[in-house]
């Protein structure tokens, strides 16, 4: 071998060249690179230690806007504790409100109807953003029962309880695949015009698509589409599915219209949402 093939310029221009390669590599194909992390980690903190144990001895971290009088600093900082807490209490006390407002809308929608409104936050998102499931911290120590119709801001279908443990729920979104097919209308601002349509999940995890009726028409973009599926429970009927956002010709089938709804929530990120149980417990519609 040639003297001065692994000189040290060399090997610097060989490791910036596989840095860049691996900055731009995809990260599922750069994950094995993770094994690594622990053992350096490893080796660098024995070093890494007493040289950041003198950079704070010779500059400590210290607030730059408090008094160099003690006394004063103390009290500085018990008012910018009293502040945060004061600001975290507001702000607990607006999304009490919100909470009120979405349990308030959600009973008048269904006023003949047993059901409970029950909030619950989303503790859990499926690492499969096609499949969509949610975890939601109430079960059956809260009523909920298997069918148990799910909406977001009173109006808004989120999807159905599939399965019940005892604090946690599994909710299956709309826009999941394995909600297959349901029925919708179009809301077109006509009492007497509510164009039906057979949708299903895109694959996407945020919309739905499928035919048109063949009678329907004035179906635009910007419309608002209701659930309208026997299959589903009592409560759910009517909800807001979501928005027309495309509504053009089949095509194989040009005299058909295909139509693209999407939720006005993206699904994949809801922090709360409002489970309507049955008040006497009994299981929602198949």
């Amino acid at each position: 071998m040639r003297r001065g093939a692994f000189s040290p310029r060399r090997v610097l221009l060989l490791s910036v060249i596989a840095l860049v390669i691996l900055a731009v590599t995809p990260g599922r194909y750069t994950r094995w690179l993770g094994a690594l992390r622990d053992p350096v980690a490893a080796a660098a903190a024995p070093a890494s230690a007493p040289a950041r144990w003198v950079a704070a001895w010779l500059r400590p971290a210290t607030p730059r806007s408090l008094s160099g009088d003690p006394s004063v600093a103390a009290i500085e900082l018990e008012r910018d504790r009293a502040l945060t807490l004061w600001r975290q209490s507001q702000v607990r006390i607006e999304e009490l409100e919100r909470l009120i407002v979405e349990l308030q809308r959600g009973r008048a929608l269904n006023p003949e109807l047993d059901i409970v409104a029950v909030a619950a936050p989303i503790v859990g998102v499926s690492s499969d953003l096609t499949s969509g499931m949610l975890t939601a911290r109430a079960g059956r120590d809260r009523g909920v029962a298997r069918n148990t119709v799910v909406v977001v801001a009173g109006a808004h279908l989120v999807g159905r309880v599939t399965d019940v443990g005892a604090r946690t729920s599994a909710v299956l979104p709309v826009t999941a695949r394995a909600t297959g097919w349901l029925r919708a209308v179009v809301d077109t601002g006509a009492p007497d015009r509510l164009p039906g349509a057979t949708l299903r999940p895109a694959g996407d995890g945020q919309t739905l698509a499928g035919d048109l009726d063949a009678d329907a028409a004035g179906v635009e973009v910007g419309q608002t589409v209701r659930l309208a599926d026997d299959g589903w429970p009592k409560a759910a009927q009517a909800l807001i599915v979501g928005r027309v956002i495309s509504v053009g010709p089949k095509p194989n089938q040009p005299l058909r219209l295909v139509v693209t709804v999407r939720p006005e929530f993206d699904l994949r990120r809801l922090s709360q949402v409002i489970l309507l149980t049955p008040g006497g417990g009994e299981e929602g519609g198949s």
